[in-house]
Order: C-alpha cells, then sequence, then structure tokens
C-alpha cells in the first residue's frame, strides 16, 4: 500500500519549495522542515525532532548496543545503515555524484545539502523575520 501511493498523483504543493506530495499529511509533515516545528522530545536528553522516525532513531543512542560489526576494523554500530555508510571510507565509493560540479558523496544526505549550491534553495524559514537560510542550523542558530 505505501509503494503504490509513490505512484499515485501528486497534487499537495509546498508553498515554500514547490516540492509536490500525494496527500494533505505528507504535506503537512514536510512544512516542518521550513517552519522548524520539532514536536518530538526526547525525555532522557531533552533533544527535540522534527519527525516521529527522526526521534525514534535517537533513541538508539541511549542504548550501549552496536549490533552490527565493520568487517575490516571491527567499528561496532547501532544501525545496520550506519554500517553500510562505514564501510564506504574502507571501499573508497562515493555513490552520490553531483552532475553539475561533479563533486561526489558517500552520503545521500550530504550530496542533497551540496546541490542546495547550486540550486540556490534555502528551505528553511524564520517564522519571525521570513529570513532563509540553505542549513537547518543556520536557522536554529539565528537570531532575528
Amino acid at each position: 500500500q505505501q509503494h503504490s501511493r509513490t505512484h499515485e498523483a501528486k497534487k499537495w504543493e509546498c508553498s515554500v519549495c514547490r516540492k509536490l506530495f500525494t496527500t494533505k499529511e505528507y504535506l503537512r509533515k514536510h512544512s516542518r522542515l521550513h517552519t522548524g516545528e520539532t514536536p518530538y522530545t526526547c525525555d532522557q536528553c531533552g533533544k527535540t525532532f522534527t519527525f516521529q522516525q527522526s526521534y525514534h532513531k535517537h533513541l538508539l543512542y541511549h542504548s550501549d548496543d552496536r549490533p552490527y560489526s565493520c568487517d575490516q576494523c571491527n567499528r561496532r554500530f547501532k544501525e545496520l545503515s550506519t554500517l553500510h555508510n562505514h564501510q564506504r571510507i574502507h571501499t573508497g565509493e562515493k555513490p552520490y555524484s553531483c552532475d553539475i560540479c561533479g563533486k561526489a558523496f558517500r552520503q545521500r544526505v550530504s550530496y542533497v545539502v551540496h546541490r542546495r549550491i547550486h540550486t540556490g534553495a534555502l528551505p528553511y524559514v524564520c517564522l519571525t523575520c521570513g529570513k532563509s537560510f540553505r542549513y537547518k542550523v543556520s536557522q536554529r542558530t539565528h537570531k532575528c
């Protein structure tokens, strides 16, 4: 069912970045990226999160369990995806390449953030003064 939604017509558009979504709910959740809304708070450390998935992932870091081990250096990880990203250090693999400048990246998130340099995208907006930012941390540390 989740996969079939990706083929539905995308008719809900973000007024900030123009990204399209299949449901109003997906758009609502996405809009948190621009507003800085963080409805999830860790009871153990007080850190806040935009998305429930990020919050649940964070909870792993309050546990000492590291079930995934690198076969090259024996470093251990809490998540399989983190192990896979780490293994690219040993292989040198950088599967995400910028089609504009050719710079290559080990992690997709680094590539996505890099692309903003070329597109000029400023997806994080201060609700108080309206100033836009390329990086979430810039919005978070901004003083009006």
